[in-house]
Formats: C-alpha cells, sequence, structure tokens
C-alpha cells in the first residue's frame, strides 16, 4: 500500500479505537449503574430487564483487520507488499472451480493486501512462489500483525516481520 493509504489507515485505526473505548467506558457505566437499587427498581418498572444485556463489544486487538477491510477495494494490485497466503491445490471440473484437492491443477492465493483470491496453475506456481513471500497461515492474524507492525515501524519492517514470524510456504 501506499504511505498515504497507510496514513489514513492510521487515522481510521486510532479512529477506531477510540470508538472501542468511549463504548467500553459507556457500557461499564450501564452496568455500574444497573447495579443501584434506585435504577433496578426503574427497569423492572420499565419491563426492561437489563440494558447491558445483548451488547457485544468489539476487541481492540482486531481493530487493524477491521480498517484495512475497508480499504482494500482501493489498494491497487502494483501497490501491495507482495506478500500472499497460500489458501489451497483446487481442481477445476464441470461445475466449476471444486474444493480442494490436493491433486488439483490450480493453487489458490490471497494477497494480504487486496480482497479477492485468485487462482493459478500449477504450472507457474513455482515461479511465483520464487518470486513473492508465500505463506501458509490464516490469513487475518497476518493482516492484523502486518497491519500492527507497518503502524509502528514501517512497511519494509512489517515485511520482515511477517517473512520472519511465518516463513515460507
Amino acid at each position: 500500500m501506499t504511505q498515504e493509504m497507510l496514513a489514513r489507515l492510521k487515522v481510521a485505526i486510532n479512529n477506531e479505537r477510540l470508538l472501542r473505548r468511549m463504548q467500553r467506558a459507556n457500557f461499564e457505566e450501564a452496568v455500574a449503574l444497573e447495579s443501584t437499587p434506585v435504577v433496578r427498581r426503574y427497569l423492572d418498572l420499565c419491563g426492561i430487564g437489563s440494558a447491558a444485556s445483548g451488547i457485544e463489544l468489539q476487541s481492540l486487538e482486531t481493530v487493524g483487520v477491521d480498517a484495512i477491510g475497508t480499504l482494500l477495494s482501493s489498494i491497487k494490485p502494483d501497490e501491495t507488499n507482495k506478500i500472499y497466503v497460500f489458501l489451497g491445490t483446487y481442481m477445476y471440473g464441470k461445475d466449476g472451480i471444486k474444493a480442494p484437492n490436493m491433486d488439483g491443477e490450480y493453487r489458490k492465493y490471497l494477497d494480504i493486501e487486496q480482497a479477492e483470491p485468485f487462482l493459478l496453475p500449477i504450472s507457474q506456481c513455482a515461479k511465483f512462489e520464487k518470486e513473492n513471500l508465500v505463506i501458509k497461515a490464516p490469513v487475518g492474524e497476518v493482516r492484523q500483525d502486518f497491519v500492527n507492525e507497518a503502524l509502528e515501524s514501517g512497511q519494509e519492517s512489517a515485511y520482515v516481520f511477517v517473512k520472519n514470524k511465518y516463513g515460507k510456504k
């Protein structure tokens, strides 16, 4: 991704973290208020069980993945860091691409900075895997690690971090 896009991502992540912290603080305040007898009695009279029940708080750890998800459509393929996750080997049949198959004719890859995976014929995979960083790990985890490291130390450092942590496929 471009430096401008990384800067936009950083702003989006900081805004999302702030929002989630505010939501958590409001939730904790609501729970504390509900434990007081007067508020509890009021909620009972109104027929409201618990104001805080059913509320799901999103984790701060997933902020990077959520934010990059919104930017994926604007990152051009030639602007990525060429980190690909191997998604499996597939067979092509009458009904199109079939489920993973070890003897397949195609391999499926996903650039961690792109939204859509793609297929490559087996004959082109050796060259592709030699020229790019291809790893076998959960996409979300790799994206999260890459984004966190890129925001902290830059994209070059993030590339090295991901390569060292996950290695080649």
